[in-house]
């Protein structure tokens, strides 16, 4: 059989604590990473703490091998009752006894196990390329441990998230010798890594402060199981007197003043033009921002629960226009979000904030750039031209290079030198 040209001449293996579209970005950025890189013919195995098998992984279900995560499952709940309240006491207390670092990093309890099972697999299915991905922090330090067993593994780091200088897993209420703990480590990963692979060129920024080195940008791709609508609308032919408009996903902490200005224009769309314009804030897990759609009570604006995928994908097809709000403070990340949304091909309405994302918007004509600092009258007149046509959007823009497919050719590039090294 002849081998596909995109392939890797050696097998790999994909260690993910969480593996799938369930719990977001966290578990999915990698299963659809490695479903590409086994449609290309590649040889890959995936270690992961995820019980059932994957909705993207159906068909490869012996590559996927289960990993059972010491991690006190108490810690990540809200116990209501007393002794509840006494067994999660009791083990952060354990935690903290036995824990040099953060102590609600997933994985900080893992490295044992983690490491016996990835001997295991490199010697029975001869690994030469590892890929771990964090968080769990603690993943990308396991993974230096295991290269220096094994020196001819191509060790490749992704980084999804900022590890010290992040805001969560605890990171920002760490005492000095805990936080010198996980600094430590950080660097160890991003040093001791043949390859380091980021997320954002934010994240790329903040590591080499760490450690000056070249960082392998990959992008976060769309599941292809939120399919594609077979027939495209066209915006020009939709009902006047209806545009709906979506968002999709998390709304992060950061973008309550976003937020507050689009309620506004809500609310004078919904005096000037009575029943045309609609919302949906569709699965966001931030309940904070949830109160506040549904305190404005603004008519048309609907709170939708998750949605399975392909569920999801038929809703998201409906949609006229769909919604994205960003951080300063990421202002070279694009929001996941974002690469769900293009393959509908429909219009982007997001906030002018210095980055990334306003320049693909007003570059390729995605949509339409709202302004915070001036009036809602002013927002409200713009989506008014958005949903009669008047405003410019590319309804062919090609998001070729946010597949994973692309994305897997450029990781497939930066492994070949590696891979043609003489072993040690």
């Amino acid at each position: 059989m002849h081998k596909p040209e995109s392939s890797i001449p050696s097998a790999v293996l994909i260690v993910n604590y969480d593996l799938g579209t369930r719990n977001g970005v966290g578990g999915r950025r990698w299963a659809l990473f490695g479903r590409a890189l086994l449609e290309a013919g590649n040889k890959v195995h995936f270690l992961t703490t995820r019980k059932e098998l994957p909705e993207e992984l159906q068909s490869w279900q012996s590559q996927i091998h289960q990993l059972n995560s010491q991690y006190p499952g108490i810690i990540n709940t809200v116990p209501t009752s007393l002794q509840g309240k006494l067994a999660y006491k009791l083990s952060l207390l354990r935690m903290r006894l036995s824990t040099k670092g953060t102590v609600f990093d997933l994985g900080n309890r893992d490295k044992q196990v983690l490491l016996q099972q990835c001997r295991s697999l490199i010697k029975k299915h001869h690994i030469r390329v590892c890929i771990f991905t964090g968080a769990p922090f603690s993943y990308l330090y396991y993974g230096t441990l295991l290269k220096k067993e094994f020196p001819n593994l191509i060790l490749v780091s992704d980084f999804r998230d900022k590890w010290t200088e992040g805001f969560n897993y605890g990171m920002r209420t760490l005492s000095k010798s805990r936080r010198t703990y996980e600094q430590d480590c950080e660097r160890a990963v991003v040093e001791q890594s043949d390859l380091v692979t980021v997320a954002s060129e934010d994240i790329a920024d903040y590591l080499k402060n760490i450690h000056h080195r070249d960082y392998l940008l990959l992008y976060n791709v769309v599941s292809p199981i939120l399919h594609e609508p077979t027939e495209q609308k066209n915006p020009s032919n939709k009902p006047a007197d209806r545009f709906h408009i979506a968002h999709v996903g998390n709304i992060s902490d950061g973008c309550e003043v976003q937020t507050e200005h689009f309620l506004n224009t809500l609310k004078v769309l919904s005096v000037t033009h009575p029943g045309r314009f609609t919302l949906s804030l569709v699965g966001c897990p931030n309940e904070q921002m949830v109160q506040q759609f549904r305190q404005a009570d603004i008519p048309g604006v609907n709170i939708v629960g998750r949605l399975p995928q392909q569920e999801l994908g038929s809703f998201m097809s409906d949609a006229d226009a769909f919604l994205v709000f960003n951080r300063e403070v990421l202002a070279k990340s694009i929001p996941t979000k974002f690469f769900d949304y293009i393959i509908f091909r429909k219009p982007l309405i997001a906030y002018k904030l210095k980055g990334k994302l306003s320049e693909l918007i007003t570059n390729k004509q995605l949509g339409l750039l709202l302004d915070h600092n001036k009036p809602a009258e002013v927002a409200a007149q713009l989506l008014t031209e958005l949903a009669g046509g008047a405003y410019p959007f590319n309804q062919d823009y090609s998001n070729e290079e946010f597949t994973s497919e692309f994305q897997m050719e450029v990781l497939k590039k930066a492994l070949m030198p590696l891979l043609n090294r003489q072993p040690v």
